[in-house]
């Protein structure tokens, strides 16, 4: 008869596995740069945030023991997976504020360039200290050993099992929005903060799913094509230039209440001189994402899609050729390109942009000379880079679309954002800490040097016999402080429990313009034109509809049987949201009470949506 093998039981060995699994969620949490108190705090208001990253690690541990045959080699292989997932993501969070997601594996050259890109503060410490911990783990292994069932079989099977209970687990309650979007967090409109504090493994394995793109119900593949493949015209395009420009953080908050300024000393003088021009149109857009998600509104403004009818990050799930603006204007051999001053792989930028179909993708790199304060490119030099682009392009005779992602004014708002700049203190009617009135000042700076930009290139267009239709529009609200706590400080609670209640919207609400130099608004009868479009005065529509306005403005309605769509979809409902929509006469409805034809429009935009985001490949 064949002796047992020495060694640890299965039984005491899942107990050993139960407690490798409590200190590695621990490392976890003590690996993030998020405050550990908060972290706890969060756990103890609700325990299900604690079981969501122990089971998921824990279940690793278990298929990694059945595979190896050894706790310690388990702990050593899932303790190097999961720590070192945190430590890239605590890096990535420090140098990008952005946490690190499923999709971001994939995206390894996007993870070598910001190793370049960046002065990065290696925490060495605990690297070593991870290292240190794995090595002591393989070590022990030697002398520990497990006793393994006898039968392959059993053992593959133990091995299959945790893993399927995890993937069920992933797809369930871990993907369940309700469940994590209850969980208190400091800051509910920033992804780090939500990483950090709802614990890492949790909120990692959660976006996995909230990253893909769900199968709408009742979706067609057939019906939708037929949809995408309807004839198009351009009868009606008229020969204009197109530049938008997406300015980061831009908002009119400075116009609120609480402000002081004195006569002649409004930050945004030139955006409110400008929405007095014969030629303009302006109002607010209403973005995907508060105080963040910057990619997300140039995806919706450039595609017509919803980022909430695709993921919580599009850039991240868009992976071919896509239908956009760019590819309306490319098929009327229009110059077409994008600039930003920010880092290639940002956002996947340099990749997206090319399944947009633009011809021509800059970034900082290709733009050396542009001015700086504190590392910041300034928006009045990044101006210039459009300007000279339309001279060029437009003297050997091409028309241009150019859409163009300003970065200077994002967060943080810190008094050393600018270096050695001085940053003059805004005025105030209300009380607040000297750190928040610092934080507001700064971020007013970036107001101020917003407007100057936007002056500098109408100034460049306005006398120019060239057509040009100019669109200026901010990506979302500042980030300023913990739980919206300046915003109340102003006045303004966005955290109201009535979702149709108007002042919900507010917080995902920027301002955009679009104007027309006199040679553009002869070209294209500018009242006639305007008149089409069916606007309200200071109109507010999802970010969706502004690429869509642009194309119907300039002629170009039918030049894609999708934005046609939008077209006449915004006219029945200019704002559209996951919980409200609002009607043509301005009021808010709960999308649940919309009857089911009422609704049908709307599930013929997610439908549209899925298709062109899935199916539809345009070639280049």
């Amino acid at each position: 008869m064949k002796k047992q093998s020495k060694g640890l039981g299965v039984v005491p060995s899942l107990a050993l596995l139960v407690l490798a699994a409590l200190v590695l969620t621990a490392g976890v949490i003590w690996l993030q740069p998020g405050d550990v108190a908060l972290v706890a705090a969060a756990m103890q208001a609700r325990p299900v945030a604690l079981v969501l990253n122990v089971v998921p690690v824990f279940l690793l541990l278990v298929a990694a023991y059945f595979l190896l045959g050894n706790v310690c080699w388990a702990t050593a292989l899932i303790g190097a997976l999961v720590l070192g997932l945190s430590l890239a993501n605590r890096l990535k969070i420090q140098i990008r504020e952005d946490p690190l997601s499923f999709q971001d594996i994939f995206l390894y050259r996007e993870a070598m360039e910001a190793a370049k890109s960046y002065h990065i503060d290696w925490p060495w410490a605990l690297v070593a200290a991870v290292a240190a911990c794995v090595l002591v783990a393989i070590v022990l292994g030697f002398f520990i050993k497990s006793r393994m069932p006898r039968r392959k079989l059993a053992r593959i099977a133990l091995v299959i099992l945790p893993m399927a209970l995890l993937a069920l687990m992933v797809q369930t309650v871990i993907a369940d929005r309700h469940i994590y979007d209850h969980i208190p967090v400091s800051n509910e409109g920033n992804m780090a903060t939500m990483y950090c504090e709802r614990g890492y493994v949790y909120s990692f394995l959660h976006y996995i799913t909230t990253y893909s793109v769900a199968e709408p119900e009742g979706f067609d593949k057939a019906e939708a094509a037929s949809w995408n493949d309807a004839a198009t015209s351009d009868a009606d395009a008229a020969a204009v230039n197109v530049v938008l420009v997406q300015n980061e953080a831009f908002s009119d908050i400075t116009s609120w209440d609480g402000f002081a300024f004195a006569d002649g000393d409004d930050p945004l003088a030139n955006f409110h001189s400008l929405q007095n021009d014969a030629h303009a149109i302006s109002g607010h857009i209403v973005v995907p994402q508060f105080a963040g998600g910057t990619a997300n509104t140039e995806f919706d403004v450039l595609t017509g899609m919803q980022t909430i009818n695709t993921a919580s990050s599009a850039f991240r799930a868009l992976h071919h050729n896509t239908g956009s603006l760019y590819r309306v204007f490319d098929d009327e051999d229009y110059e077409t390109s994008m600039f930003h001053p920010g880092e290639a792989w940002f956002y996947n930028r340099e990749n997206v942009y090319r399944w947009f179909g633009s011809e021509d993708i800059r970034f900082k790199e290709d733009m050396p000379g542009l001015a700086e304060e504190g590392g910041w490119t300034m928006d009045t030099s990044f101006a210039d880079v459009i300007i000279d682009n339309l001279n060029t392009q437009t003297a050997a005779g091409k028309h241009v679309f150019n859409e163009s992602v300003t970065i200077q004014n994002h967060m943080s708002y810190t008094n050393d954002k600018y270096g050695d700049v001085a940053i003059p203190e805004v005025p105030l009617s209300v009380e607040m800490s000297q750190a928040d009135h610092d934080m507001l000042s700064v971020y007013t700076k970036g107001v101020r040097d917003a407007d100057a930009m936007l002056k500098k290139l109408t100034d460049a267009y306005r006398d120019s016999e060239t057509p040009v239709v100019f669109a200026f529009y901010g990506d979302h609200l500042p980030y300023l402080g913990d739980d919206q706590r300046i915003y109340k400080l102003l006045g303004k609670n966005f955290s109201g429990d009535n979702p149709t209640d108007a002042a919900s919207l507010q917080a995902y609400e920027t301002p955009f313009i679009i104007w027309a130099n006199d040679a553009a608004a002869d070209a294209l009868g500018w009242d006639a034109a305007v008149q089409k479009l069916s606007l309200p005065e200071n109109p507010t529509i999802s970010a969706c509809y502004l690429g869509a306005t642009v194309l119907e403005l300039t002629g170009r309605k039918d030049a894609d049987p999708w934005f046609s769509f939008l077209a006449d979809l915004r006219k029945t409902y200019p704002v559209l949201t996951t919980d409200v929509v609002m009607t043509a006469d301005g009021s808010l409805r709960a999308t649940s009470d919309l009857s089911e034809a009422e609704a049908a429009p709307i599930n013929k935009m997610k439908q549209w949506s899925y298709y062109r985001l899935k199916y539809d490949k345009p070639q280049d």
